[in-house]
């Protein structure tokens, strides 16, 4: 329970780090909330940000507690919720923007969180069997690059990669499974970062300086939500919160989907058929968080992968994630603490954290470039371009003009052109076309049953068909043994000569 905690603690101050860059509605004194200079030095506006960072401390670990609650109650799994690294960065910085640099107001984006959240709660896991395996695999290793371009440079990392005129970027600065090892490393920063008269210091000797010390120094204190909390506009009217909403609906069920088979498999609870019992619930439980999440004025909350360090320490059921949900209600009363965490304490969990992400290229199949091109694609431009949304339009757009382009030249030439590895690509499920595929369970029962007809769920429809199967192999085995049993009987019977009567 600890080892699971100790993993996922630090996204109560990285979230709040990150989200704290979009300035929600602070208003600077050159009447806006922009990127300008003079915001920065500008006393209210700081303030504003100080506050804003306070609610998102806050905020993060109450969703934390609730949403992990949640699935603790409903869910056998040892499973833990909170903001999902990546789109909390694709919030702030592609949507919302730097500081609220882009059209997008930080309340439209939680209007359009809490809208994908009611999707999600539709569709739950239906729409990833549309998309192609590496083009799927390749989205994850994206946000895990564009999560470690964040966590290299000044405003939410250590400040390794800086502006530069000519190439745009450049250097600025120069235990083998550890249980916790990214909260350690926050803490052995942050410790450092807390002694004050240090060219590193956290608490310089100004006014600032002054009063982020005083606030430290409290160590126990519950700070209310004040300026976050059901700030929801509901004014859509713009194509970029439309891209926004997709890109975080799609993002979050890969996340989602990929973090609960996974740890279900590595637990040991994955059945024969692909699936876990309880798979619907946690669905539910996950798409229910992401719109709770909206009204706290939080980026989508999503199933965190590593609560895979509760279950190597040998958690195994509900009772791990309602003991972590306690944990971070604990937390909610230490905000001095979290809010003392400096960037660059923070910024190397966002570069450890994608360089997990990344490791699932290996799966991707390179072998084919109408696989491996896109995903290429996907992968490269998420970080350059500073973008999910991009990465994944490069990604799908390529895929459908690579492989729709063979497909036209193989139909034209009547399959005597075709590419030499045509072969090696990765095929396409045409049962995801399929009504009953893309329709959730939840959906298919209440068709059935306005229509009376009965429902059978996957799982039971796999059982039927294995124990048909098993009865058809047990009458086959029998006719087997029934003819041996002849066989005996004829080689055992006498024998009569010609002409004997």
């Amino acid at each position: 329970m600890w080892p699971q905690l100790s993993s996922e603690t630090y996204i109560i101050s990285v979230n709040a780090l990150i989200v704290s860059d979009s300035g929600r509605t602070c208003v600077g004194n050159n009447g806006g909330n922009t990127t300008d200079v003079g915001c920065f030095i500008d006393p209210s506006y700081a303030d504003c940000l100080a506050a804003l960072k306070l609610d998102l401390i806050t905020a993060t670990a109450a969703i934390a507690c609730l949403s992990t609650l949640l699935m603790g109650l409903f869910v056998n799994l040892p499973l833990g919720l909170a903001p999902g690294m990546g789109l909390n960065a694709y919030f702030t910085y592609t949507v919302v923007g730097f500081h609220g640099a882009n059209k997008i107001t930080y309340e439209t984006a939680l209007a359009a969180v809490s809208i994908e959240g009611i999707i999600f709660l539709y569709y739950q896991c239906s729409l990833v069997r549309l998309i192609p395996q590496s083009t799927r695999i390749a989205t994850g290793a994206g946000i895990g690059l564009f999560s470690m371009f964040i966590g290299v440079q000044s405003s939410a990392g250590i400040g390794l990669i800086g502006n530069d005129e000519a190439t745009l970027v450049a250097l600025s600065g120069c235990v083998k499974d550890a249980k916790g090892a990214v909260l350690l490393g926050i803490l052995f920063v942050s410790i450092l970062s807390w002694i004050r008269g240090t060219t590193f210091t956290y608490f310089p000797y100004i006014e600032s300086g002054d009063a982020m010390f005083d606030y430290f120094k409290q160590v126990v204190t519950f700070h209310p939500i004040q300026n976050i909390m059901d700030k929801m506009d509901f004014q859509l009217n713009t194509s970029e919160i439309w891209i926004a909403l997709i890109t975080f609906l799609y993002v979050n069920i890969m996340d989602t989907t990929g973090t609960l088979y996974s740890m279900a498999k590595f637990r040991g609870y994955m059945e024969r058929n692909g699936d876990f019992e309880g798979s619907s619930a946690a669905f539910l439980c996950d798409a229910a968080s992401i719109s709770l999440g909206a009204v706290f004025g939080l980026p989508p909350v999503t199933a965190y992968i590593e609560s895979g360090a509760g279950i190597t320490e040998g958690g195994k059921t509900r009772l791990t994630a309602i003991f972590a949900s306690i944990l971070f209600f604990i937390s909610l009363f230490f905000t001095p603490i979290f809010a003392s965490f400096p960037p660059w304490a923070t910024g190397p969990a966002l570069i450890i954290v994608g360089s997990m992400m990344i490791k699932s290229v290996r799966s991707i199949n390179w072998d084919n470039m109408g696989d491996a091109i896109p995903a290429f694609l996907a992968i490269a431009l998420m970080p350059l371009t500073y973008s999910i949304a991009y990465g994944l339009i490069a990604g799908y757009g390529s895929y459908i003009a690579i492989n729709g382009g063979v497909y036209l030249i193989e139909l034209i030439s009547g399959d005597r052109l075709k590419p030499e590895d045509k072969d090696l690509r990765e095929p396409w499920p045409n049962e995801s076309f399929t009504l009953e595929s893309v329709l959730p369970p939840w959906v298919q029962k209440l068709v059935c049953k306005t229509t009376g007809q009965t429902y059978v769920s996957p799982r039971n429809r796999f059982e039927e068909q294995e124990r048909l199967e098993k009865g058809a192999t047990s009458n086959s085995e029998k006719n087997t043994t029934i003819n041996i049993e002849m066989m005996k009987v004829d080689s055992t019977a006498p024998l009569h000569s010609v002409g004997h009567t």
